[in-house]
């Protein structure tokens, strides 16, 4: 039988709270990953066989998922401020 601080502690909460901790960290960086890699072939230029289609996609991944890290980071901070 598991007492440990069971009348002080909600550890249903507790274990919400960490797996979507562990959720948002580890979104952030995959979504982080694909803005770099939208900068990658955003920066590639046409004399390596690339396309103007795939700079333009490129380009355009790595803004929404930059704005999402900003957003993520930004929603963070406010609910940090709020508690």
């Amino acid at each position: 039988m598991f007492v440990l601080a069971s009348p002080l502690v909600d550890w249903s909460a507790i274990w919400k709270i960490c797996l979507m901790a562990l959720a948002a960290g580890a979104g952030t960086v995959v979504i982080f990953g694909f803005m770099l890699l939208g900068l990658k072939f955003a920066g590639t230029s046409e004399a390596h066989g690339t396309q103007g289609g795939s700079r333009v996609g490129g380009l355009a991944v790595a803004v929404l998922c930059g704005g999402i890290c900003i957003g993520i980071i930004v929603l963070g901070i406010y609910a940090m401020t709020q508690k």
